[in-house]
């Protein structure tokens, strides 16, 4: 089983924000603009040992949706990373 970091886009106040573990990136005007700048935060600070997943609260159901996950760490079936 891999680890994954989160990047998650919240509305706080009627402005957009992209949290990753504490730390707020923002304010964006647009969930869409949130949305585009938590994936290139997300394919930039790319981890080897975790995958980087974009998270958003579906509009319709309020649940939280992935979005966009990559890459995966290389790791064997053994566990031992490459």
């Amino acid at each position: 089983m891999h680890k994954s970091r989160w990047f998650i886009v919240i509305e706080v106040k009627g402005s957009w924000f992209v949290d990753c573990e504490g730390k707020s990136h923002g304010p964006f005007r647009t969930k869409e603009e949130a949305i585009l700048d938590g994936t290139r935060l997300a394919r930039t600070l790319n981890d080897a040992e975790r995958q980087n997943e974009i998270w958003v609260k579906d509009d319709a159901t309020g649940a939280p949706r992935r979005l966009w996950s990559g890459p995966v760490p290389n790791v064997s079936a053994s566990g031992v990373m490459h």
